[in-house]
C-alpha cells in the first residue's frame, strides 16, 4: 500500500477503531504483562479515503491512501487490536511515503461505523483526539 501525501499544509490522517492507528507497512505495539514485554506488528484490517470534492466517491478499492489539506482528503485506516492481549504500553506507526511533505500530518481517533466499500465523505465519521504527529519527511 502507498501512502500519497500531497501540499505544503498540515494533514490530517485518521485512525480508526478504540485505539486504532494508520499503518501501510504495520504497527507494532509493545505490550507490557507481569511476565514480560513483548512486540508484535499488526496490519490494518480495513482502509479506505474520502475527498471532499467527491462526497459520493468511494476509494475503499484504491491500492494507496491520500491526505491533502485542499480539496481535504483525510485517510482512515482500521486495526483489529484483540489479538494483542493485556494491555498496550507503546504503539509504533510506520507510513512509507511516496511523496515529501515540509509539514507532515496528524493523526487522530475516529468511530469505527464505516466499511471500506461504504465510507465516502458524506458519511465518514468524525474526527476525534489527536494521538500523533509527524515533521517534515522525504518519499521513501
Amino acid at each position: 500500500m502507498v501512502t500519497r501525501l500531497l501540499g505544503p499544509r498540515r494533514l490530517s490522517l485518521i485512525a480508526a477503531a478504540a485505539v486504532s492507528v494508520l499503518a501501510a507497512g504495520g504497527l507494532a505495539f509493545s505490550g507490557a504483562t507481569a511476565q514480560a514485554a513483548s512486540t508484535m506488528s499488526v496490519g490494518p484490517t480495513a482502509d479506505s479515503y474520502v475527498n471532499s470534492s467527491a462526497a459520493s466517491a468511494n476509494y475503499g478499492t484504491s491500492v494507496e491512501l491520500r491526505v491533502d489539506g485542499s480539496p481535504t482528503v483525510h485517510s482512515y485506516l482500521r486495526f483489529d487490536l484483540q489479538a494483542v492481549g493485556g494491555g498496550i504500553s507503546k504503539a509504533t506507526l510506520q507510513i512509507y511515503a511516496n511523496s515529501f511533505s515540509s509539514v507532515g500530518f496528524d493523526v487522530h481517533t475516529t468511530g469505527d461505523a464505516w466499511t471500506e466499500a461504504g465510507l465516502t465523505s458524506s458519511n465518514a465519521p468524525a474526527i476525534g483526539a489527536q494521538v500523533g504527529t509527524t515533521g517534515s519527511f522525504g518519499a521513501g
